[in-house]
């Protein structure tokens, strides 16, 4: 960082802020408005150094970029220094610097910022602190295109100001976020999933390894919903408090320092231990208590929209949620099909804490500068807001490959061709997606007609258990006739989790899941054309409009550059490794 950059930082403004009634609030919204509003060209950086570490950088309210720590170094849900990733990565590729940044935004605590970088401390002058929940709400909202809504946060938990909570209630009003509820410390349904996934079903719960939540999801469908729900139930109501307690010997911070936890040498919980015995001795009763544990949550999570359907009184039918548990694809089908009376839902393309940087940044933009969001807001919020890659960043990393390859040119009718003929292949396109999911740009691809694909791609390519299920991507036009309800509830982010169409589930085994459900990707020629493209020609060759998806990573977070793409091609049974934009077909050279 250039003197004239650290010169400019100490000179700037204070602007921390607690969005939930500090007697400061006033006077820092008037020294903004007095010196920011109105102002051209505004450039606000924010950035979230706790779990899952992110940063992103809007200009007058649109997005440039925001990219994720975990991409760059390769360890899943990683804590680090955001600032420094910024600023050796996204600025130096833009051509900026720090002393380019109006405003940087972020979340409370401050604590969780300080360990890392030395450029905190003089950033300081420009950090505007924004409520975790505040930021969660706002990501949903300014990303949905709704003039108002409701809005719903829940997650594991986090910072709002001097307050510790993990259920928000909110109200989106054109401008303007604001609470309608004291943020809630209970129920704490994220806190609960990570305490079941880590010690009754034995999983990772965050680090490198990852949370593994989506693995007891997919066993869920495979048990009897009723046989423990009641148990799962008050578990996240009245007994809450111990039911998401740490129990003694709990390691934590075994994933700030990047080393795996190891369940198996975990200590029992108190009030889990019979469950996880149950589970360790009996198969079946294994998936019951996932079933059930799924059924809570929906239960729960119903009850809180209702609640807040109440709270504002009827008046509002749009719902935008955020924080971890939107990431729950099943609760979130559920939703879409039992409350008839909502007009929209909305889950936002980075709803966990990868999307509190977002979330800062927008409020700041938004909510507290006054810029408004019909003159930035396009309908659909494009999710591919990592970095670009162009010809000779494939080129050298394609040079530069640990083992010999070869390419040729290709184009879609031959990936076509390869998908029938039952290839697996990796697809590279333009800007990263942001978030959990890949949507084309990152993705791995196969035909869902074959009933073997399923258990093809899950053993030799993402190595993890044999009932795990993958997305279907479907032309967006065409959701109606594939699933119920698809016409009413587009999915472009693989929000919803929706059942097919009897009569047309035995064309497309490899995507459906146990219980005939699927958690679906509408694809439109205008958020993604050569995904769309390429879909469509697959249709046209075999009348199904529907491809296999599933993220480009074994194990580890989604490849972000051309040489994670190449190393993650080379230690799979990946059949084809393709450039889309250069329209290379990559295979290992054999001699």
């Amino acid at each position: 960082m250039s003197k004239r950059a650290l010169l400019k930082f100490k000179r700037g403004i204070l602007l921390a802020l607690d969005v939930d009634g500090h007697r400061r609030t006033k006077k820092h919204k008037a020294l903004i408005a007095n010196r920011y509003q109105g102002a051209k060209d505004i450039l606000v950086a924010g950035f979230w150094n706790g779990h899952d570490a992110s940063c992103c950088l809007m200009q007058n309210g649109k997005i440039l970029a925001h990219i994720e720590l975990e991409r760059y170094l390769r360890l899943k849900e990683v804590h680090g220094d955001a600032l420094y990733v910024m600023h050796e990565y996204m600025l130096s590729r833009l051509g900026l610097d720090f002393d380019d940044v109006d405003l940087f935004a972020t979340c409370y605590p401050p604590s969780v910022h300080e360990k890392y970088s030395s450029l905190y401390r003089p950033a300081l002058d420009r950090i505007f602190f924004v409520g975790h929940h505040t930021a969660h709400a706002s990501h949903a909202f300014y990303s949905s295109n709704l003039a108002n809504s409701m809005i719903l946060t829940v997650d594991g938990g986090g910072v709002e100001g001097r307050n510790f909570g993990a259920t928000g209630m909110y109200v989106g009003d054109e401008q303007v976020v604001r609470p309608v509820a004291p943020i809630m410390p209970r129920p704490n349904i994220g806190g609960v999933w990570s305490r079941v996934t880590r010690y009754v079903f034995g999983l990772q719960t965050g680090g490198s390894g990852g949370h593994q939540a989506g693995t007891v999801m997919a066993m869920a469908a495979f048990g009897d919903r009723t046989r423990f729900e009641e148990r799962f139930y008050r578990a996240m109501t009245v007994d809450n408090v111990e039911a998401e307690a740490r129990p003694p010997g709990h390691d934590w911070y075994r994933r700030e320092l990047f080393i795996p936890i190891d369940p198996v040498k975990d200590p029992p919980h108190p009030y889990w231990f019979d469950l996880r015995e149950l589970a360790d001795q009996d198969s079946q009763a294994k998936l019951d208590i996932a079933a059930g544990f799924q059924a809570a949550t929906e239960r729960i999570v119903q009850e809180l929209v209702e609640r807040l359907f109440e709270l504002t009184h009827g008046r509002n039918k749009q719902l935008c949620i955020s924080g971890g548990v939107a990431l729950n694809s099943v609760v979130a089908g559920m939703l879409a099909r039992n409350l008839p009376w909502l007009t929209d839902l909305y889950i936002p393309p980075v709803p966990a804490d990868d999307g509190l940087s977002l979330g800062a940044a927008q409020y700041l933009t938004h909510h507290v500068l006054n810029l408004s969001m019909r003159a930035v807001h396009d309908p659909f919020l494009s999710p591919y807001l990592g970095l670009e890659y162009d010809q000779s960043d494939v080129m050298t990393a394609l040079s530069q490959s640990s083992r010999p390859l070869e390419w040729r040119q290709c184009d879609i009718p031959e990936l076509v061709s390869l998908l029938v003929e039952d290839k697996i292949i990796a697809a590279f396109h333009g800007r990263s997606e942001s978030g959990r999911r890949a949507l084309g740009n990152r993705s791995i691809i196969a035909s869902p007609l074959n009933s073997e694909m399923k258990s093809i791609v899950n053993e030799k390519v993402k190595h993890r258990q044999w009932f795990r299920p993958f997305a279907p991507a479907v032309l967006e036009e065409e959701a109606g006739e594939w699933f119920e309800s698809g016409d009413a509830w587009p999915s472009p982010y693989m929000s919803f989790v929706l059942p097919f169409k009897e009569h047309v589930r035995d064309q497309v085994p490899a995507v459906i899941h146990h219980d005939g459900s699927a958690r679906l990707q509408t694809v439109s020629k205008k958020a993604s054309p050569w995904f769309y493209d390429l879909i469509s020609a697959f249709r046209q060759v075999t009348g199904v409009p529907v491809i296999l998806n599933t993220s480009f990573n074994d194990r580890e977070p989604i490849v972000e550059s051309p040489q994670d793409a190449i190393n993650c091609f080379l230690k799979t049974s990946i059949d084809y490794l393709y450039f889309v934009e250069q329209k290379l077909l990559v295979t290992e050279k054999r001699d």
